[in-house]
């Protein structure tokens, strides 16, 4: 799916300087933006849809960087706490309990595996779209407007896809 490396999950950091990187494009725009008397009316509009587009790209990348942080928690945390049930697998009246712990914490490293893959597919997605912009003068609308429902988009994924995939593992 991606080029990212898998320790992604674990420097949510690095996610959100992804997001300021793919919206710095708008806000570069912003700064360079010089309003006439003669098109005041489409300028200051696209000041407006940049500045919605910067700061929705940043806030979606933080929401992902966010729902990143809380699955690789969650990951380890589990790990390391359910492990006190492997020794109830030794009695046929406690085996549940050990299969319980293992089949969770199976459930929680498949969910930090789709949370890997959503945050590589979201940056191959952002930089090719960086990439088309840059080669204009400047973002227009649609390249705006796809560059902010794009962000929601993978953020929403980021947050309901490793939760169906963890209930999938738990049956």
């Amino acid at each position: 799916l991606g080029s990212l490396d898998p320790g992604i999950v674990r420097r949510p950091s690095e996610i959100i300087d992804m997001g300021f990187t793919y919206a710095a494009q708008y806000f570069d725009y912003i700064n360079q933006c010089t309003i006439t008397y003669s098109g005041i009316g489409k300028v200051v509009t696209m000041w407006i849809l940049a500045l919605i587009a910067g700061l929705g790209i940043i806030t979606a990348f933080a929401f992902i960087a966010l729902n990143a942080f809380v699955t690789y928690v969650e990951f380890y945390v589990v790990s390391v706490l359910l492990l006190i049930f492997i020794p109830f697998a030794a009695n046929d009246k406690t085996s549940r309990f050990a299969e319980n712990a293992l089949g969770f914490i199976m459930g929680s490293g498949v969910k930090l595996m789709m949370m890997g893959a959503i945050i590589s597919l979201s940056v191959n997605e952002s930089t090719a779209l960086v990439a088309q912009v840059k080669g204009g003068s400047g973002p227009t609308y649609q390249e705006a407007f796809v560059a902010l429902t794009l962000s929601w988009t993978f953020a929403w994924l980021a947050c309901e896809v490793p939760a169906i995939a963890g209930a999938a593992m738990s049956g």
